[in-house]
């Protein structure tokens, strides 16, 4: 072993939402061992924390306000692109909102898949219609869209993953610029209702294509401060974020490799799943390859402590509490209500 990890701060958002919420949307007879071992020796933190990705930055050095002055849009290019975008960016994400009684909602998962295929299509036929509207929107295969918009656009909207299933009158977008962005989603929406690659969709029995979720608004400005240690993660805002910082970003499978170089922080965290059909099996087998890892780092005196946080609480997991054996665990279910 080169070197010695302090602390391990690990973001998975999708536990809390998953498992510690009502019976009917939570998954209570999933078992985690080594999330319920962590949370059954931590010390849950006195106060709600505040949203998972600020918390994961927290201590990090790089300023104040950090996810306001770098926002998904520009820091998803820098993840996807490997540099800094020029101008005004947003993620693009192609969705399915279902009709409820009285208002709309945004259904699971977000984004939609798309075949290579589909997705070209649907750019074409979008980009067509935004000509000469400033907006224009791109593709990174095998990771999403982004939208390049008016150089001084401002708009403010919800994170799609946060938005599912909630009532989306309650959540349109503010902003100078809010009622233009509206005003184009909703020609958006007109175009892609009959479009070829929806009809094609229907035959086979996928939901539609019909809107675009724009968010994260933003233009790319300059570091105050380098990125220390590094920052494991799928999530596109964040890697680009620390990219953006000068540091170094690898995947969390990677856990492993880097508890045994000498670093004083690491840091990781998962994108939210949205999707229920395959939650079970990712949630397994996260815990397989990253909190096991962890855990283990933890009893055999290569870290210092494990932070988790679940998505609605964390926990800190000292060194010592390997010898709280009177912390039994239990269905992480149970222990997060």
């Amino acid at each position: 072993m080169s070197g010695t990890a302090t602390t391990v701060r690990i973001a998975v958002p999708s536990l809390d939402p998953s498992l510690g919420g009502p019976s009917e949307s939570s998954l209570p007879a999933l078992r985690l061992p080594a999330a319920e071992w962590l949370v059954a020796r931590g010390n849950r933190t006195p106060e709600p924390p505040t949203s998972w990705r600020q918390w994961l930055l927290d201590g990090a050095g790089l300023g104040e306000n950090l996810l306001e002055r770098f926002p998904a849009g520009p820091c998803a290019h820098a993840a996807w692109a490997g540099g800094p975008a020029r101008g005004t960016w947003a993620c693009a994400a192609p969705v399915h909102l279902l009709t409820a009684i009285d208002h709309l909602q945004l259904a699971a998962p977000v984004p939609l898949p798309l075949e290579a295929e589909e997705s070209a299509a649907l750019l074409a036929s979008l980009d067509a219609h935004l000509a000469g509207t400033g907006f224009c929107l791109h593709s990174f295969p095998g990771r999403g869209w982004l939208c390049e918009c008016p150089t001084d656009l401002v708009c403010a909207a919800v994170e799609p993953a946060a938005a599912i299933g909630l009532n989306l009158r309650e959540l349109m977008p503010g902003g100078r610029d809010s009622a233009r962005v509206r005003a184009l989603v909703n020609e958006l929406q007109m175009l892609l209702h009959e479009h070829p690659v929806n009809e094609r969709r229907a035959l086979r029995g996928a939901p539609a294509v019909n809107s675009l979720w724009l968010w994260g608004f933003g233009a790319s400005v300059e570091p105050r401060a380098q990125a220390q240690g590094a920052l494991l993660t799928d999530d596109a805002w964040l890697a680009g974020l620390w990219r953006l910082h000068g540091g170094e970003v690898g995947s969390p499978s990677e856990l492993g490799d880097y508890l045994r170089r000498s670093s004083t922080v690491v840091r990781v965290a998962l994108a939210p799943m949205s999707c229920d059909d395959d939650r079970r099996d990712r949630l397994a087998a996260l815990d397989r390859s990253l909190l096991v890892p962890a855990r283990a780092a933890l009893v055999d005196g290569i870290v210092q402590c494990v932070s988790l946080h679940t998505g609605r609480t964390a926990f800190e997991v000292p060194r010592h509490a390997r010898w709280r054996v009177w912390r039994r665990s239990c269905p992480l279910g149970e222990a997060l209500r």
